[in-house]
């Protein structure tokens, strides 16, 4: 997995993100991002580690955080 540069920026205030403080702690993310509901949230934080550590060069990872973020409309 390549890290790449990254930042937050609230549009309007609502909804959150998973995975934001380590965006702002260390201004880069590891994973691709994911756009999903209120209520899947969960699900595609589980999906998405499942994924992730099913490719072969990531099975050394023991810490894997995910930026998963929830649209309001």
């Amino acid at each position: 997995m390549n890290k790449v540069p990254a930042a937050i920026y609230t549009a309007n205030g609502f909804g959150k993100l998973t995975g934001s403080t380590q965006v702002e702690e260390l201004g880069e993310i590891e994973t691709p991002i994911i756009l999903t509901n209120t209520l899947s949230v969960p699900t595609a934080v589980d999906a998405l580690i499942g994924y992730v550590l099913s490719i072969d060069d990531n099975k050394k990872y023991t810490i894997l955080l995910s930026l998963i973020t929830k649209l309001f409309k």
